[in-house]
């Protein structure tokens, strides 16, 4: 066989196995410190034991074993960047059960670590039972870990300064994610605010409309604009990141006219941080929510008006709040002619509606329909007499003059 075609064998032995034995080789490790090393080992097996059962139960000893030469390969391997040589050294330098320790030391550390980019302290296990995972687990494990753990220490350390920058403490963020309050604080700065604090739920709103109002230049969504000169470099690549997914996806959206305002903020409110306020925030945000409906519906909220404006949407007919008799006829000639579409209604609760109100008026055009169309579809009733009677006790029907 020619040798471009010898094949390496994968040495599948944990690495301090590899180490000990590589420095035995090298004569690195003279028999003294083998003995040594030999001589540590139960020690080393009994306080684990101890510490996750019973020194004298052999499962618990056997597992301790391999939670052992885990720990020593964990430090090892960690420490000398997988270098025989170095790690061989190591071992011949230094007790074996002070490599065991530094292995627990590292999963400690790794335990300190946030599980995830949330701010505050978040835990799912006490340190005992992370140990009992991680001490069962793989070097390459742990630096899968070690990686997701740093991202998400470096996100929460990027949101926690912008926050500070917008004149928020840490302690006001305590479970919120890092992801969403870098978000808006990025979206608060295209939008050129001053304000003291990052959004409240109407502040936010206000900013949305006054980009879909004013438009947003291209030069304005540039790094240089929307993230401050001055933040250090660690954040500032996350901050980067951030903000490229905010031009790609958030950008379109707020300036497409076809997307409501309220449509539009119901499915910010899932991507962006907004600051907890009192019931006039909650007042004010409903009311700049609800600019497009009272556009639409012109202002009106009494039943016979939103009844009438629905009647006009399932004849597929422009929607307004109120008909005059003959108006009212071909509407119902139409309905009659074409069908009636009661899918156009709810899909127009759905695109214009505040959400608070979206439920309650599909209820009231749902019960108004339900009696409504035997007698928009009844053809018996050829002069218009019973339907026209039914729809003035129940919209704005104005008599013609």
């Amino acid at each position: 066989m020619p040798d471009n075609s010898k094949v390496s064998l994968y040495d599948a032995r944990p690495f301090f196995e590899k180490a000990l034995h590589f420095g035995v080789q090298q004569r690195i490790i003279d028999p003294a410190r083998v003995s040594a090393i030999l001589d540590d080992a139960p020690k080393g097996m009994v306080q684990i034991a101890d510490f996750f059962g019973s020194q004298y139960l052999r499962p618990d000893v056997e597992t301790a074993l391999a939670r052992m030469v885990n720990l020593v390969s964990l430090y090892l391997e960690e420490k000398t960047g997988g270098d025989l040589t170095q790690a061989a050294q190591s071992l011949r330098d230094n007790s074996f059960l002070s490599h065991s320790r530094g292995g627990s030391e590292m999963l400690k550390k790794l335990f300190a670590l946030p599980e995830d980019a949330i701010i505050g302290s978040h835990r799912s296990a006490e340190v005992k039972d992370f140990l009992e995972k991680w001490s069962r687990l793989t070097p390459s494990a742990y630096r899968k870990e070690r990686k997701k753990r740093v991202a998400a220490q470096d996100e929460i350390a990027a949101a926690i300064w912008l926050a500070e920058r917008a004149g928020m403490s840490e302690a006001a963020l305590e479970d919120e994610a890092a992801e969403l309050v870098i978000r808006s604080a990025l979206l608060q700065r295209l939008g050129g605010s001053q304000a003291d604090a990052l959004p409240n739920a109407f502040q936010f709103a206000q900013l949305i409309d006054a980009l879909r109002t004013t438009g947003i230049a291209a030069a304005a969504i540039k790094s240089a604009n929307m993230i401050p000169a001055d933040m250090p470099e660690q954040y500032r690549l996350i901050a980067q990141r951030i903000r490229k997914k905010i031009v790609k996806t958030d950008i379109p959206e707020i300036l497409n006219p076809t997307t409501t305002l309220a449509a539009l903020l119901d499915q910010f409110k899932q991507k962006y941080y907004l600051r907890s306020d009192d019931a006039d925030d909650v007042s004010n945000f409903d009311a700049i929510v609800s600019k497009d409906w009272t556009r639409v519906t012109e202002g009106k909220s009494d039943s016979d008006s939103l009844l009438t404006l629905f009647l006009c949407l399932a004849a597929d007919t422009a929607p307004k709040t109120s008909l005059s008799e003959k108006k009212t006829r071909e509407i119902v000639r139409k309905i009659r002619k074409d069908g009636v579409k009661p899918a156009l209604v709810s899909g127009y609760i759905e695109r214009f509606a505040p959400f608070e109100m979206r439920e309650d008026l599909v209820a009231l055009w749902d019960d108004f329909f339900a009696e409504a169309e035997k007698y928009l579809l009844d053809d018996w009733d050829a002069k218009f007499v019973e339907v026209l009677a039914f729809l003035k006790g129940n919209c704005n029907i104005l008599k013609t003059p």
